[in-house]
């Protein structure tokens, strides 16, 4: 579970690269029960965002944190910047 809270893009590493990598840890700390599944997407946006290395793409992609409803999507978002 500490490695999905403190998960971070990695410098050469690509969006969808962290993102596979974050929903690994995530998925890990879903099945020890230390997080409850309804809570899944909302974490998921919000590390994922705050994860990122870039702070000209969190500042550029900030906006998409609230209006996206779902993780797949705001991943894509963040990919299209």
């Amino acid at each position: 579970m500490k490695e999905f809270f403190n998960a971070s893009q990695k410098l050469e590493e690509t969006v969808t690269s962290f993102g596979c990598r974050f929903e690994a840890n995530l998925e890990q700390a879903f099945e020890g029960g230390h997080l409850p599944r309804s809570a899944k997407n909302e974490l998921m946006c919000e590390r994922l965002w705050s994860g990122l290395h870039s702070e000209a793409l969190k500042s550029s992609t900030r906006h998409k944190l609230h209006s996206s409803q779902q993780y797949d999507q705001l991943l894509k978002d963040i990919r299209q910047v």
